[in-house]
C-alpha cells in the first residue's frame, strides 16, 4: 500500500514539472494602470481607461477631490510613479509612469471630467462676488427661478459674464431694475428658460441671447434703455410676448415659428420681421409704433386671438400676404399714414374693424368668407370695395364716413348673410338693392343724402332713417320690397324742396312706425294694415297737407304734431285702442274735421291741441252710440284745446257733432 502512494505521488510531481516545462516564461514586460478609482465620503468614482492612455474620472461639479482616497491596480510586478496613495491634489490632473519589471515605461494622464450640476432651488444672485462664487460651481441647469440684481436699492450687479456655463433655467429669468451691466451676454449659452423678464430697467441697452431656443412661457420686456434685441436661434414662445421698449429700432426673430400671444410697443421701432412665424396662438397687438414703417411676417396663417392694430402712423402698406384665420377680432384703426391694406388669403374673424384711417383708400380681401361677428368700416376714404368679398357676417355691418366711396352695390351683390346694417355719411347714389340678404334685423340709414331708394327683404326688426339737423337732402330714402316689421323711424329729414313720401307694401308695423320728415306734402302708406303705434311730424315746416293710410284696420295710437295737416284718411280703421292725438304745434288752422275716419269704431282717448278751426266730431259717433267712448271715459281721457268746438259728452249724445 505505501509503494503505491509513493509510485501515485511520483507520478504527480512528474505532471507537474512536465507542465511547467510547457508554459512560457515569465517576461516582466507588463506595464498597465489597469485601474483606478477615488472616494470621497464612502462615494466611488471610477475612472475609466480610454485606448491613449488616459483615465477619466467624472464627478459633480461641487465635489472637492482634495485628499480624495485612491484605490489602484497595476500589472504583476509592475511598479507606479508617482505613488497615488500620496496624491493630495486631485482635483487637478495627474500624470503616472507605470514601469514594467523588465524596465519598460508606459506613461498615463489621470483627467477630472466635472459633471456641469444642477441647482435644485431659486438662484438670487444680488452682487457681483454671488455671481463669481455661483460661476466657480459651473452650474449648467437651475430648476427654480434665477434673478439678477434687486427689486430696489442701490445698483448692484455690473458682469454676469460668468455665467457662461449655464444652459437651462426652469422657470423665470428676472433681471431687476438693481442690475446695471449693459447686456446679459454671460446668458449666451442658455438654450431654455421657463420665461424672461426685464422689468423696469434702466442699463441695459443690448439684448443678444445667442442660443436661447425656447420660452416655456412668457418674454416680458419693459424698459427704456433697450436699443438691441437678437434671439437668433429662438424657435417657439409657449407663452406671451410683451416689449414695451422705447428706443429699440427693429425686432428681427428670424427662426421664430409659433408664439401665444405677442404685443408690441415702441416709439422707435421701424422693423418688424419673423420670416418664419406661422402660428399666434393668442392676442397679436402692435400698438403706438410711430415710426414702424415694415411688418414681414410673410409665413403668418393663424391668429387664434385678437389681431390689433393702432397707432402706426409711419407704415405706409399694411400686409399679411398668407394670412388665412383669425378666431378673435381683426382692428386695424388710427394709423394716418397707411395707404393699402392687403390681406389676400384670409377667410374667417369673429370682427372686422378698420377704422380711421385717413390716408387709406385701397383695401383688398378678396377669401374673406364669414365674420362671427361684426364687421366695420369707417372714417377711411374707400374709392370702392371691390376688393372685399364678404358673404356672411353674423354681427352688425357698418359703413360709417366713408365719403371717397359711391358705388357699394359690388360689396353688397357678394354679401349673403348679415345680422344688422348700420349705414352712415356715404356718397352713394341711386337705389340699394339688399333684398336677397338673409337678413330680418336691423337697418340704419343715417346722413346718405343722395340714396333714393332701397329695396329690402320682406321682413325685418328696424328700419331707421335719419339726416343731419343742419343741411337739406334733396331726396328721402324711400323703401320697397317690407311687409313686415317691428319699428321704422324716419327722423330729423328736412327736405331741400317739398314733395311727397309713400311707403309701399308695407302691411304690419308690430310697434312703432315714426315719420319725422320736414318739407313733406303728402304721406301715403297704401298698403299698411296694422300698427302698434303711428306718429307723424312735419317739424314745424307747415307743408304737410294729407296723411292717407288706405287700409288700415287697426292701431294702438296716433299721434300728429303739424301746422299745416288738413286731412287724415284711414277709412278702413275700426279701433284706436289707446289714443288718438294731434297737436297743431304752435298753431295748426288747416284742420276742421277727422271725416276721414269714416268707419272708426272703438276709441277711448283723445287729445286735439291748437287746432283752432277743428269744429267736427263726427268720426266720434259710432264709438259714442256703441258705448265704447263713455261720459266717463269722455271726462277723463278726452283733452280739447284751442279748438273751434268743445262739446261736452251730453252734447255729442245729442247728435250736436258739428259745431252750431
Amino acid at each position: 500500500m505505501r509503494k503505491v502512494k509513493q509510485i501515485i505521488l511520483t507520478l504527480l510531481l512528474m505532471f507537474v514539472v512536465f507542465s511547467c516545462s510547457n508554459d512560457s516564461p515569465f517576461s516582466g514586460t507588463d506595464n498597465r494602470l489597469l485601474s483606478l478609482k477615488l472616494m470621497v465620503n464612502e462615494q466611488e468614482y471610477k475612472g475609466v481607461v480610454t485606448a491613449d492612455n488616459t483615465i477619466e474620472i467624472t464627478v459633480p461639479v461641487e465635489t472637492d477631490l482634495n485628499n480624495a482616497k485612491v484605490e489602484y491596480t497595476i500589472s504583476e510586478q509592475a511598479s507606479i510613479l508617482p505613488n497615488p496613495e500620496k496624491i493630495t491634489d486631485w482635483n487637478n490632473e495627474q500624470v503616472f509612469n507605470v514601469i514594467s519589471y523588465s524596465g519598460e515605461k508606459r506613461t498615463y494622464i489621470v483627467r477630472v471630467i466635472r459633471l456641469k450640476g444642477e441647482a435644485t432651488n431659486d438662484v438670487v444672485l444680488t452682487t457681483d462676488e454671488e455671481v463669481r462664487a455661483f460661476a466657480e460651481k459651473n452650474i449648467s441647469r437651475i430648476r427654480g427661478n434665477l434673478i439678477i440684481g434687486k427689486e430696489s436699492g442701490a445698483d448692484s450687479i455690473k458682469n454676469i459674464d460668468a455665467l457662461t456655463y449655464l444652459k437651462k433655467v426652469d422657470y423665470r429669468v428676472i433681471i431687476n431694475p438693481t442690475y446695471k451691466g449693459r447686456d446679459l451676454s454671460g446668458l449666451r449659452n442658455v438654450t431654455e428658460v421657463g420665461e424672461l423678464r426685464i422689468n423696469d430697467n434702466k442699463f441695459v441697452q443690448d439684448l443678444t441671447l445667442k442660443s436661447l431656443q425656447i420660452v416655456y412661457e412668457d418674454l416680458f420686456i419693459k424698459t427704456d434703455t433697450l436699443r438691441e434685441i437678437h434671439f437668433p436661434e429662438l424657435v417657439r414662445i409657449n407663452g406671451n410676448v410683451r416689449i414695451e421698449a422705447s428706443r429699440i429700432t427693429g425686432l428681427d426673430l428670424p427662426r421664430l415659428e409659433t408664439v401665444s400671444g405677442f404685443s408690441l410697443k415702441g416709439d422707435r421701432l421701424s422693423l418688424l420681421r419673423a420670416k418664419k412665424l406661422e402660428g399666434i396662438t393668442g392676442d397679436f397687438t402692435l400698438e403706438n409704433l410711430p415710426a414702424l414703417t415694415r411688418i414681414d411676417l410673410p409665413k403668418l396663417q393663424q391668429v387664434t386671438g385678437n389681431v390689433t392694430m393702432k397707432g402706426l402712423n409711419t407704415l405706409g402698406t399694411f400686409s399679411l400676404p398668407v394670412l388665412k384665420t383669425v378666431e378673435g377680432n381683426f382692428t386695424l384703426e388710427n394709423s394716418p399714414a397707411i395707404v393699402e391694406f392687403f390681406i389676400p388669403s384670409l377667410e374667417r374673424t369673429r370682427s372686422f374693424k378698420i377704422s380711421n384711417n385717413v390716408k387709406l383708400s385701397r383695401m383688398m380681401v378678396p377669401k374673406i368668407e364669414e365674420a362671427d361677428g361684426d364687421f366695420m368700416l369707417s372714417g377711411c376714404p374707400f374709392d370702392n370695395l371691390n376688393q372685399v368679398s364678404v358673404k356672411v357676417i353674423n354681427g352688425k355691418l357698418s359703413l360709417i364716413r366713408l365719403t371717397s366711396l359711391q358705388d357699394v352695390k359690388p360689396f353688397f351683390k357678394s354679401l349673403q348673410k348679415v345680422a344688422d346694417i348700420d349705414v352712415n355719411y356715404l356718397l352713394m347714389e341711386g337705389s340699394l338693392d339688399i333684398s336677397h340678404l338673409d337678413f330680418n334685423g336691423t337697418l340704419k340709414i343715417q346722413n346718405c343724402s343722395n340714396l333714393e331708394h332701397v329695396k329690402l327683404p320682406k321682413e325685418l326688426n328696424e328700419i331707421a332713417i335719419s339726416g343731419a339737423s343742419n343741411f337739406s337732402p334733396p331726396t328721402i330714402t324711400e323703401i320697397s320690397g317690407l311687409v313686415k316689421a317691428n319699428k321704422i323711424t324716419y327722423s330729423t329729414l328736412r327736405l331741400e324742396t317739398p314733395r311727397d313720401f309713400v311707403i309701399k307694401e308695407l302691411k304690419e308695423v308690430a310697434n312703432e312706425l315714426s315719420l319725422n320728415i320736414g318739407n313733406v306734402v303728402n304721406v301715403s302708406l297704401p298698403d299698411l294694415e296694422i300698427a302698434a303705434s303711428i306718429q307723424i311730424r312735419d317739424d314745424n315746416q307747415g307743408t304737410l297737407k294729407s296723411i292717407t293710410i288706405d287700409k288700415l284696420i287697426s292701431t294702438g295710437r296716433i299721434i300728429l304734431n303739424s301746422t299745416s295737416l288738413e286731412t287724415l284718411k284711414a277709412p278702413l280703421l275700426k279701433e284706436i285702442t289707446n289714443i288718438l292725438n294731434i297737436n297743431g304745434g304752435r298753431g295748426n288752422s288747416a284742420m276742421q274735421d277727422l271725416n276721414g275716419l269714416s268707419s272708426l269704431e272703438s276709441i277711448t282717448s283723445l287729445t286735439l291741441y291748437n287746432l283752432p278751426s277743428f269744429k267736427d266730431y263726427t268720426f266720434l259717433k259710432k264709438s259714442i252710440d256703441s258705448g265704447v267712448m263713455t261720459e266717463d271715459r269722455w271726462n277723463k281721457n278726452v283733452k280739447l284745446q284751442n279748438v273751434a268746438y268743445t262739446p261736452t259728452f251730453q252734447d255729442l249724445k245729442d247728435g250736436q257733432y258739428v259745431k252750431p
